[in-house]
C-alpha cells in the first residue's frame, strides 16, 4: 500500500478516523507471524507513517494556493494521494489534540484537556493496537508540550524519544529541537530497522517549527523573495520555517524514495 493522506489543520477529525481504521483493521484480523524479508512486497499490513507539523497554517501551504513556495515536499506528498480540504481539530493545543489524534476520543474523555496535562493510564490508542498485533513502534517528539512525564503518550509507544537538543526562545528556555534533528534521529531509526526481522512499523514524527518565537532561517529566504537586510517580519520569518521543516520532512521521505519496496508497503499520514 502507498498511499498518503493529506491534513493541513491540527490533528482533525478526518486524521483520527484514518487511525481508528487502521486500528479496527489490525485488531479484527488474526495475529499474524513477523515478516521475512523477502515477503515485504506483500507483507500484510502497511507500514504507517504519521508526520505532524506544529502550529503549520494550511493557507501558507503552495499547494494549498499560497503565493511562495513553501512546501515543495509537502505537496508531492499531499499530491499523491487523498487530500482533505475542510477540517477541524477538537482543540487548537498541541497535546489535547494529539492525544485526540492517537486515541479517538475528546479530550474530556482522555484527560488530558490543557498541554501539561497526561492521558488516562491505560488507555486504547492506534499505537497500542497496532504494537499488539506485531508492529515495531516509534516515536520523535521535540515539542515541550509532548514529553512523556507531562503528556502520557510515550506510553503508548515501544521506543519514545524526547529530542531537545536546542534553545529555540533567544537560546535559553524551553529545550525543544529542530526539524534537522528530529529528521536525523527518525532516519538513524529506520537504518537500525534494516539489521532486525522485517516487521511492519508505526513511526511518528512530531515538528516543531513553524512555531514562535518564529526564527529567520535564512538558508531559506531568498527562494522565497524575503530579505533579510533590517527587520525581518514575523509573517516572513514564519515562512522561512515552514520552508525549512518542509526541506527537512523532505528529507526523510527521501529515505522511502530510495527504497521501492519500502515505500510501497507504507501508508503516510499528514496532518498539521
Amino acid at each position: 500500500m502507498g498511499s498518503s493522506t493529506g491534513v493541513p489543520f491540527e490533528t482533525s477529525r478526518a486524521c483520527r478516523s484514518v487511525l481508528l481504521y487502521l486500528s479496527i483493521l489490525v485488531l479484527a484480523a488474526p495475529a499474524f507471524p513477523a515478516v521475512r524479508q523477502t515477503d515485504a512486497p506483500g507483507q500484510r499490513f502497511p507500514n504507517v507513517v504519521i508526520l505532524t507539523i506544529d502550529t503549520l497554517r494550511a493557507d501558507r501551504l503552495s499547494s494549498y494556493g499560497y503565493r511562495r513556495p513553501t512546501t515543495p515536499n509537502i505537496d508531492r506528498l499531499l499530491a499523491s494521494g487523498a487530500r482533505f480540504t475542510e477540517a477541524r481539530t477538537v482543540e487548537p493545543l498541541t497535546n489535547p489534540a494529539l492525544c485526540s489524534m492517537f486515541t479517538s476520543l475528546y479530550p474530556h474523555e482522555h484527560g488530558a484537556t490543557r498541554n501539561g496535562l497526561r492521558l488516562r493510564p491505560e488507555l486504547p490508542s492506534a499505537a497500542r493496537s497496532l504494537v499488539r498485533r506485531g508492529y515495531r513502534s516509534a516515536a520523535f517528539v521535540g515539542n515541550w508540550t509532548l514529553k512523556n512525564r507531562i503528556s502520557g503518550l510515550g506510553d503508548h509507544f515501544e521506543r519514545y524519544d524526547e529530542v531537545f537538543t536546542r534553545k529555540r526562545w533567544l537560546g535559553m528556555f524551553k529545550g525543544e529541537a529542530t526539524a534537522e534533528d528530529l529528521t536525523d534521529a527518525a532516519l538513524g531509526w529506520l537504518e537500525g530497522m534494516r539489521s532486525k526481522p522485517p516487521r511492519p512499523f508505526l513511526l511518528w514524527v512530531h515538528y516543531v517549527e513553524p512555531h514562535a518565537p518564529y526564527r529567520l532561517q535564512e538558508g531559506f529566504a531568498r527562494p522565497l523573495g524575503v530579505a533579510v537586510r533590517g527587520e525581518v517580519s514575523r509573517t516572513d520569518r514564519y515562512d522561512t520555517e515552514i520552508a525549512f521543516v518542509d526541506h527537512h520532512l523532505g528529507r526523510l521521505l527521501e529515505a522511502f524514495d530510495r527504497d521501492p519496496a519500502l515505500k510501497a508497503n507504507t501508508l503516510f499520514v499528514f496532518t498539521a
